[in-house]
């Protein structure tokens, strides 16, 4: 038996929670000095993690189930507001069938891979990826395919070959239109094990809670020290090309990076050329511990069928603390110094966006005379719009 299951049951659980008393301090040597907003929000952010935690790390590799991953709740590493991911543990030896109904949303795909974020303390690559749109679907919507490292003698059907090493499937489901696309309906299982499920045995408990005890560390500190990294090597209010696509990112998808760092009197000017032909592209912002703003309530992001390009063919966004009033407009929810993520999905090229630092007062010397600008009672209603179609999508 494990050391945390000795002892009275008083005495394990202390061994257990021991394990992430450190964690104030390694949250802390990465945030801005003395400053107690970001402090007690690092807390939250901790909770939120062993939350996060649960439902993924007791999920059953043998019986694996479809679970969210992250979301608006499960704010962490940014995730993206048009997307909605769910994980499942899988086993290289497994054989899984994956089927459903693919909807209406903008584009899904299951991507593999190894040693996701919070799963080990260095994250692994991508090891394979397919779009549902790939697969034979039929009059109906319905799809089905096969997951295994071998495709099954005799079966003709959609299959997706399982490289050696993989242990995780995650879905993302995309949307451009939040209030009007479908998502797909998607189940999973494993055919090669008994349907049955059986009681977890104490040392099984035991090592899913230490599991979970490390998940928690290792979430809780690559995405602040991720941020902390990119804080010493850029400069400021700059747009940077990312790796992500090496660690787990979506196929096909080039990123860009950056820190804003705005005054109450400032605005970031954001200017992109556009690509003849892209399937999706969003922008976003999210804070020093890589938590994606609050995206709900506040237009802190924006997608290619929210924000379109100015008459001239250039896309461009306004960063601001307040609002003013133009369609394009990037709500920092009160956080002078962030994050900004930009996203080409299948794009004919990448073009990477510039950033300018201008007084909030001359804003309009720097824009087109026809910029497309918005009243109050119509911002209203995007963000009730905003709120609705967040809501009506399957995050759980």
């Amino acid at each position: 038996m494990s050391k945390t299951t000795q002892g009275s049951a008083p005495q394990q659980w202390q061994a257990y929670l021991e394990q992430l008393l450190p964690l104030g301090n390694l949250i802390g040597a990465t945030l801005t000095p003395e400053d107690k907003q970001l402090e007690m929000e690092s807390f939250q952010y901790l909770l939120m993690i062993i939350s996060h935690a649960y439902p993924l790390v007791f999920n059953d590799v043998e019986h694996p189930d479809l679970r969210p991953l992250i979301n608006n709740v499960f704010i962490l590493g940014g995730p993206n507001p048009d997307t909605v991911y769910w994980h499942a543990p899988l086993s290289d030896q497994g054989v899984y069938k994956i089927s459903g109904w693919r909807g209406s949303v903008l584009y899904a795909d299951f991507q593999l891979g190894e040693r996701l974020f919070g799963f080990a303390e260095v994250p692994g690559p991508a090891t394979a990826a397919k779009r549902i749109d790939d697969l034979s679907i039929d009059k109906n919507g319905h799809f089905e395919f096969i997951l295994s490292s071998t495709k099954p003698d005799d079966y003709q059907g959609n299959w997706m070959a399982m490289p050696a090493g993989t242990d995780y499937l995650i879905i993302r489901q995309v949307a451009y239109d939040w209030l009007h696309e479908e998502d797909a309906r998607i189940s999973i299982e494993r055919l090669d094990k008994e349907a049955l499920k059986t009681r977890n045995t104490v040392s099984a408990v035991d090592e899913k809670i230490n599991s979970l005890m490390a998940f928690v560390r290792n979430q809780a500190t690559i995405w602040p020290q991720l941020i902390g990294a990119l804080n010493k090597k850029t400069e400021r209010n700059n747009w940077h090309e990312t790796p992500y696509g090496a660690v787990g990112g979506a196929k096909g998808q080039q990123y860009y990076e950056g820190l804003y760092e705005i005054g109450l009197d400032e605005v970031l000017l954001i200017e992109t050329e556009m690509p003849s032909t892209c399937l999706y592209w969003n922008i976003q912002l999210s804070d020093q511990l890589f938590q994606t703003h609050e995206f709900m309530h506040r237009q802190s992001h924006l997608n290619g069928h929210l924000a379109k390009p100015d008459s001239d063919g250039i896309l461009r966004f306004v960063i601001a603390h307040q609002d003013p009033l133009i369609s394009n407009w990037l709500d920092t929810t009160g956080k002078a110094l962030g994050h900004m993520i930009f996203r080409w999905t299948d794009a004919s090229s990448t073009p990477k966006p510039t950033a300018r630092l201008i007084k909030l007062a001359n804003l309009d010397d720097h824009l087109p005379a026809d910029v497309k600008r918005i009243t109050a009672t119509e911002r209203k209603k995007r963000l009730r719009e905003r709120l609705l179609g967040a809501q009506l999508r399957r995050r759980w």
